[in-house]
């Protein structure tokens, strides 16, 4: 969702929340995928997991921003995902 559709942006927390609203969704079943340090830092904000994308538009290293993941292409997200939910089950 863009930046112009709301009133907050991210990293505000409500930027995601919002948007995961506007499509239905509940905040608390959901997951950041992201190619930025805007997008780690409102998953975090919002208390979401996070995904992020090692070639992506970051300016702060994601190593430092600490996503639960950093993967290298959409290809990995399958796998990610599975790691994410084996992880959370024990």
């Amino acid at each position: 969702m863009g930046g112009n559709v709301i009133p907050v942006k991210k990293p505000n927390a409500g930027h995601l929340i919002y948007a995961v609203e506007m499509g239905g969704g509940d905040i608390n079943r959901c997951l950041m995928i992201g190619d930025g340090h805007n997008d780690v830092k409102v998953a975090k904000a919002a208390g979401v997991p996070c995904i992020a994308l090692s070639n992506g538009y970051s300016k702060i290293p994601l190593a430092e921003l600490k996503p639960n993941l950093i993967i290298e292409n959409f290809n990995a997200v399958p796998g990610a995902l599975e790691k994410l939910v084996d992880a959370s089950t024990y």
